[in-house]
């Protein structure tokens, strides 16, 4: 029975407002000489349960119903013993439910009931003290997890682990009792289940928990049993001895210990309480090489003494692991890393098999590059796109170790590893502003955080100032948007043996036309050329040139993009600007974005194609041009496969031999600069912001009569490494692509 009908069906019982429920509370409907204790037969809209066997047999007048009631009935017959169960076996009297609301009880802690008080309790409804994170959908995230797993421990495994209970990989329907089995799965838990098993747990009581089974590698949900106090230590040392005050504590003493830690603390109330009664004492005298470098001192308190007990005293008292006591007192004493290793013998116990050594060797054969993106401020080496999680790549290692016949190590160790080596499953497009990240966690103060806003507002406002203006005079003006997109493999397919070669990179550099849409993709891989100013310069040269051919009255051409410095800001594109306008008497803006903020109609060109890429299979490069072609069937892309008899050497034009705004240092730096005008009489004026007046480059220009001549002479080779990987993925491709691949010209 859900949480929602069992909190209409409390609103019923317990109604104050008898006129409203007359049919309701009527004693013969309720049975009230059966199911009340006596004592409240005058106030009928008190009912207490003494038994299972009393529960109320109602019977419902449908004519006046109310909808909340409506929604009970269906299932109230079969679901109301299941649901009281806890009311029913709580020792908690009627005035306790008459002077709760409805809400209370079911947001409250059933543990509270048990006690008849609520003196004391650190568990109200809505209080933070619930033992349960912000992130409730994992159980496995909370603080106290490691105090109720016992599996790495020695105290009461047969008290919690032997519970006849156990079920299988099946849950009873709340809906039905024991006549439906539903399918269990870990991620369909319910969120009341999630919680009410949290704070069950927490308590030390019964609660279902989902245990995998190794066999089927499946979850089943388990009867965990309650915590049990374990027995009293009964060493002849502690009983003679004057040190330890073992026998000093009596069953009523530890029992008094146990139930105050499990019943009244939460998580974190539990870790201050264990390590205060736990003491670090550093070795006297260390013999060398000696692994051992301190001793932890055990306590128990009773009344207000503090005396010190054996550790089989101390973990069987409160039930804990050996392990989780060290792992508090470590983190409360301040204990060495390298006292650490020796609190967890069992931390690097794959530091040095064949298991670790296979797994490293798996990552080091998976091919890698750079982030395209953030090369400057990232030491991570991504994976190629070929895998889409994490999980997908473990999926590969294990495959990878059957194939080897040796086990594979835990998905845990396999992730730290990909941590340790710093591999990068996703590249990141700096979608995120480091500035806007830093300031929400209180690292940039609020001047710089509003400059920064004002910077971002205004290009936006820019572009669509110029958007408006060439819509109303689109032959004078042509503003664009560009940008490259991350980089593509050839060939792609659903193939393992694509995993372990490299494959051959290709570009995509997008322009977007904001007058009418049309979006030009330029396409080359890394035979014809690699990421550098001169392709830029050139693609950007020459689509500005063909618009002048098919617009001869154009005299302003504005060209928003992001300020990354290889591709858009830097002297080569610039100087090749510069003489694009020189030579057609026409002025270029160049605008750039706000960093962590360029957003712009480009992208959605990306995204597109991006779409049109899954689940087909890229044999060529060239197979990509039919894919941007299909990406849109209104107005489709224009594509144009670059050459490496396209590509121009710009770097010898040296109108400016750079173009930073300042000269000596504290001046303004490149990557300040939001605007440059490039203008017909050879001078070159930048922006700092877009609400500052045009200033001219300080940089002495030389206007000579500069010729650009072909960049290559010749395809670029490819590593030899990377030629024989793909001579190997020829095996998975039709042998009408291997001439290709054959032909690929290597060092």
């Amino acid at each position: 029975m859900s949480i929602s009908r069992g909190k209409a069906l409390v609103q019923m019982i317990l109604n104050q407002d008898v006129s409203k429920n007359r049919d309701l509370t009527n004693p013969d409907n309720l049975s009230i000489n059966q199911c009340s204790n006596g004592e409240n037969k005058e106030n009928p809209s008190i009912v207490f349960f003494e038994s299972e066997e009393c529960i109320p047999k109602i019977n419902w007048n449908l004519a006046q119903l109310t909808p909340a009631q409506n929604i009970v009935i269906e299932e109230c017959s079969v679901a109301a013993s299941a649901w009281s169960e806890t009311i029913i076996n709580s020792n908690t009297s009627p005035q306790d439910f008459s002077n709760r609301e409805p809400n209370d009880i079911f947001n409250g802690s059933t543990e509270n009931l048990s006690t008849g008080s609520d003196e004391g309790s650190n568990f109200e409804p809505g209080s933070d003290n619930l033992g349960c994170s912000e992130s409730e959908s994992s159980d496995n995230n909370d603080t106290g997890d490691d105090l109720a797993e016992d599996q790495h421990g020695t105290i009461n495994t047969d008290d919690r682990g032997g519970n006849e209970n156990a079920s299988s990989n099946t849950e009873k329907s709340e809906d039905q009792g024991t006549r439906d089995i539903v399918p269990l799965k870990k991620r369909k838990m319910s969120r009341e289940q999630r919680f009410q098993n949290k704070r069950l747990r927490m308590l030390g009581q019964c609660y279902n928990g989902l245990q995998k089974d190794p066999s089927e590698g499946n979850y089943k949900l388990t009867n965990i049993a309650a915590r049990k106090m374990g027995p009293t230590c009964s060493s002849r040392v502690c009983k003679n001895s004057k040190v330890f005050f073992c026998p000093s504590f009596h069953e009523n003493d530890r029992k008094l210990l146990f139930d105050s830690f499990w019943k009244t603390l939460t998580w974190d109330m539990k870790r201050t309480y264990l390590s205060s009664l736990v003491d670090y004492v550093p070795s006297k005298r260390m013999k060398e090489n000696s692994r051992r470098k301190g001793t932890l001192i055990y306590y128990l308190k009773k009344g207000t003494q503090k005396l010190r007990v054996c550790k089989k005293m101390f973990l069987s008292t409160l039930n804990v692991n050996e392990w989780i006591v060290r792992e508090y007192s470590k983190k409360l004493h301040g204990i060495t890393e390298a006292e650490e290793n020796v609190l967890h013998p069992r931390r690097n116990r794959h530091s040095n098999d064949q298991r670790r050594i296979t797994m490293q060797t798996f990552l080091e054969e998976l091919p890698k590059m750079p982030s395209h993106y953030c090369r400057s401020s990232t030491s991570k080496l991504y994976l190629e796109p070929t895998f889409q999680s994490k999980a997908e790549l473990y999926r590969e290692y294990q495959r990878y170790c059957a194939t080897k016949n040796e086990n594979s190590c835990s998905q845990q160790l396999f992730n730290e590893e990909i941590k340790k080596q710093k591999i990068g499953i996703f590249r990141p497009r700096k979608d995120q502003c480091d500035v806007c990240i830093s300031h929400k966690l209180g690292n940039i103060d609020e001047d710089t955080y509003q400059k920064h806003q004002a910077s971002k507002i205004a290009a936006r406002n820019s572009k669509e100032n110029d958007k408006g203006r060439c819509q109303t005079e689109p032959k004078k003006i042509l503003v664009i948007t560009a940008d490259v997109q991350a980089v593509k493999l050839a060939p792609m397919l659903k193939a393992s043996a694509i995993y372990y070669k490299t494959k051959l990179c290709v570009h995509n550099y997008t322009i977007y036309n904001l007058f009418n849409s049309e979006v030009t993709c330029h396409l080359w891989d890394e035979t014809q050329g690699g990421l550098e100013a001169n392709m830029f310069a050139t693609m950007l040269s020459d689509y500005l040139q063909n618009h002048l051919l098919n617009e001869p009255d154009t005299k302003e051409f504005i060209i928003y993009s992001d300020g990354c410095g290889y591709q858009n800001k830097n002297a080569t594109v610039a100087n090749a600007l510069l003489k694009f306008a020189i030579d057609n008497h026409v002025t270029v803006y160049q605008k750039y974005f706000e960093k962590g903020h360029s957003q712009m109609e480009v992208d959605s060109v990306h995204s597109t194609i991006e779409r049109r890429l899954k689940n087909r299979d890229i044999y060529l490069p060239t197979d990509y041009i039919a894919v941007c072609k299909e990406a849109r069937n209104r107005n489709p892309y224009n594509v144009k496969y670059m050459k490496y008899t396209d590509f121009r050497d710009y770097s010898k034009v040296k109108y400016y031999s750079s173009i930073r705004p300042g000269r000596k240092p504290g001046d303004p730096q490149v990557n300040q600069v939001h605007c440059f005008m490039y203008s017909p009489e050879g001078i070159i004026n930048y922006k700092l912001q877009y609400k500052d007046e045009w200033q001219v480059l300080p940089t002495r220009s030389h206007l000579d009569q500069y010729e650009v001549t072909q960049l290559y002479d010749t395809k670029q080779n490819i590593k030899q490494d990377k030629f024989n990987h793909l001579q190997h993925l020829k095996q998975v491709l039709d042998q009408q692509f291997w001439e290709y691949y054959d032909n690929l010209p290597h060092a």
